[in-house]
């Protein structure tokens, strides 16, 4: 049985910790019992400095879970390129993808012929499916 859960943009994990509030316990409990993480990085530098701060947290709580990384719509231009480098650079021998930004394609829609986006979503699925084994 898979189960997901998308918790949306976490706060640091610091604070799930020590958050007594229910949502604290909820996400607490989410990455606890979590067999696999997707953590997915805005193309940006804010999505940059908080992918590191998640990745220096992250074994605070948990140092049994699989986390696969990816970066969410890069396109062509000089930030991107440079957010792009940045992001390889910090995942050194972690499981990650980078997905395309591709005007031609739509995950939900017509318009996905020829886009390099569901050869990405199908890679993940696969290293999801192998974590599970």
């Amino acid at each position: 049985r898979v189960s997901i859960a998308d918790i949306g943009a976490l706060p640091p994990l610091a604070d799930v910790l020590n958050d007594r509030r229910w949502q604290g316990a909820l996400i607490h409990n989410i990455l606890h019992q979590s067999q696999v993480i997707i953590y997915v990085v805005k193309a940006d530098n804010l999505g940059l400095f908080r992918l590191e701060k998640f990745m220096k947290e992250l074994p605070l709580l948990t140092k049994h879970v699989s986390v696969i990384y990816i970066l969410n719509q890069l396109g062509g231009t000089r930030l991107e390129k440079a957010v792009s480098d940045r992001f390889t650079e910090l995942m050194s021998g972690r499981a990650h993808f980078i997905l395309p930004h591709d005007s031609r394609s739509s995950l939900f829609g017509k318009g996905i012929t020829g886009s390099r986006i569901p050869r990405e979503v199908d890679k993940i699925a696969a290293l999801i499916t192998s974590q599970l084994r």
